[in-house]
């Protein structure tokens, strides 16, 4: 291996890790959503609704999702995981932050004793689940340098300097060390966009070609729809195939085929469930519907565009923490734009002399379609986020690195940036973020949890005795012997498949001592086609340093209609 790209590796992996166990629990974007995707997954086993369909469609709004116009694939890498934790009975409670104003209070929530040693088993859940970033950041980044050698065959230095630029830049750092399905999808895309340029170079397409292409592209759509732009880059390469002046026409409907039926065959089913439930086989519409409250106001389009969206996409795309409330401090964006600035100048002089890169169409289009295809999302719908250009960060990188590499000597470049990136990246997480992710700044009451896990499993030794008495709606009573006067309780909710409906503090902090009956619309919203039962524990003060595995419980008890 090459001593940059195992530099770029082995910072990404430090800086990424150093992410996931400074942010506090789901202070990554949309990190309450991913969660609640993936626990609708491993409990349900089945793919969650849009905002505001259930009703149009006769069911449940537990069956509803934040981000359920996404793809699945991510997610059910998460419900696996946490089924193979024995941990998919976890239940997540988040509670806002009423001092959140950026970008001087950047906390989302409110965070307790559960986020400090020793850490839950909820915390360790959701790091275990944030370890899936930094394992797939760290094959993006191999892959960039694959792809830099591609394009840039001979000069090595471009696919060292592209992995370093990726594997150091902090906003890549951060989101790899959070729950967040662009991971994914980024991983695919440049292992695409590699298969697609091999295909498109190599003089002999074989059926292997067809069939490997066909598998990325489709496990790419079930990742992320950003992920759509790879069509068109497969047309491009159809087309060239196409015009080859010998055996093209052949060759390029069996690549066509085999590739295309391939991965539709992997992802046409969910397209065609969303034409089917919304009437629209991205489910943007139901999108946008869920989140009315970021569309951009008629008429102010070009408004936006000049004062929302151009300020915001690059420089979030250089680093913006938290919920995008912790802006990267202007000497570090300045610094990372001039870079760019670099080598889009270098670029551009060795393409006028007739030195760019082979693969320079292939780079340049994923680019550009990927920007464009931010820019067309934008115009409906406020997201000025760099993290949406991710798909296209190899070509990018590699664009850039190759012009970098045209106005200096490589060994002279690799001294300064295998020394000023590294350290950095790692200046911005230990003394801008670090410090202002402290949970000190947003504390939570003393009986606050961001999550609780094994809420469907039976106790071995029941402390609590509970009963149900049938009625109009059940009555849960429960008693505990010896228990502080000021105890409460938490009931959960959950079906004989270990879905969860219910949890009553963590979801609603609802102080329960002795007794539930059940509200009406909590009873109406229970399955009638299958057995519901209940089961009590005590919440336990985590503030005062008791935890979760200590608390007494009831037995599991059946409630009956």
């Amino acid at each position: 291996m090459r001593p940059i790209l195992l530099l770029a590796l082995l910072s990404h992996l430090a800086l990424s890790l150093g992410y996931l166990m400074l942010t506090p629990a789901f202070e990554g974007p949309d990190e309450t959503d991913h969660f609640g995707y993936a626990a609708h997954l491993a409990q349900a086993r089945e793919l969650p609704l849009c905002r505001g369909s259930a009703a149009v469609l006769g069911r449940s709004p537990l069956d509803e999702a934040g981000l359920a116009h996404h793809p699945p694939l991510y997610y059910a890498l998460l419900a696996v995981t946490m089924h193979g934790l024995d941990r998919a009975d976890t239940v997540h409670s988040s509670l806002a932050n009423e001092a959140f104003a950026p970008p001087v209070r950047v906390l989302n929530f409110r965070h307790g004793g559960d986020e400090r040693p020793p850490r839950s088993r909820g915390i360790r859940l959701l790091w275990a689940l944030r370890g899936w970033s930094v394992l797939l950041g760290a094959v993006s980044v191999w892959l960039v340098h694959v792809l830099g050698r591609r394009v840039c065959p001979d000069r090595p230095a471009v696919a060292d300097t592209a992995a370093l630029l990726v594997g150091c830049l902090p906003m890549w750092s951060f989101l790899h060390g959070v729950l967040n399905s662009d991971n994914l999808a980024t991983v695919l895309c440049q292992a695409s966009l590699i298969a697609l340029f091999d295909t498109a170079t190599r003089a002999v397409v074989r059926v292997r070609d067809g069939v490997s292409v066909g598998v990325l592209l489709g496990l790419a759509f079930l990742s992320k729809i950003t992920t759509l732009f790879l069509g068109v880059l497969w047309l491009v390469v159809v087309v060239r195939l196409l015009l080859r002046p010998e055996g093209g026409k052949r060759t390029g409907l069996q690549f066509a085929l085999l590739s295309g039926l391939t991965a539709l065959l992997l992802s046409g089913w969910v397209f065609l469930r969303n034409a089917l439930l919304y009437g629209d086989p991205l489910a943007l519409a139901a999108h946008h519907h869920a989140f009315a409250a970021a569309a951009v106001p008629p008429g102010a389009v070009w408004e936006w565009l000049r004062d929302g969206f151009a300020p915001n996409i690059l420089s979030s795309l250089v680093g913006r923490f938290g919920w995008f409330a912790l802006p990267l401090a202007k000497p570090w964006t300045l610094a990372w734009g001039g870079v760019a600035v670099l080598g889009i100048t270098g670029l551009s002089w060795s393409v006028a002399r007739g030195r760019g890169p082979r693969g320079l169409w292939l780079c340049a289009t994923a680019v550009l379609l990927v920007f464009g295809l931010t820019l067309w999302f934008n115009l409906a719908h406020r997201q000025p986020q760099g993290r949406l250009l991710f798909p296209a960060i190899g070509p990018l990188a590699v664009l850039l690195a190759s012009g970098l590499c045209s106005l200096v000597r490589p060994a002279r470049a690799f001294g300064w940036l295998a020394f000023l990136l590294p350290v950095g990246g790692f200046w911005v997480l230990s003394r801008e973020v670090k410090p202002a992710f402290a949970i000190a700044h947003a504390t939570a009451p003393v009986d606050h949890a961001s999550m609780a896990t094994w809420v469907t499993r039976r106790p071995a030794a029941p402390r609590i005795r509970a009963v149900v008495e049938r009625g109009e709606r059940p009555l849960l009573r429960w008693r505990e012997a010896g228990a502080p006067r000021d105890a409460r309780y938490s009931v959960y909710l959950f079906d004989e498949r270990g879905r969860v409906y219910g949890a009553t503090w963590e979801w609603v902090r609802l102080p329960l001592r002795r007794e539930l009956r059940l509200p009406a619309e909590w009873w109406g919203l229970l399955p009638t086609d299958r057995r519901v039962f209940a089961k009590v524990r005590r919440v336990p003060l985590w503030g005062e340093g008791q935890r979760d595995v200590d608390m007494p419980e009831s037995e599991v008890v059946e409630l009956l209609r």
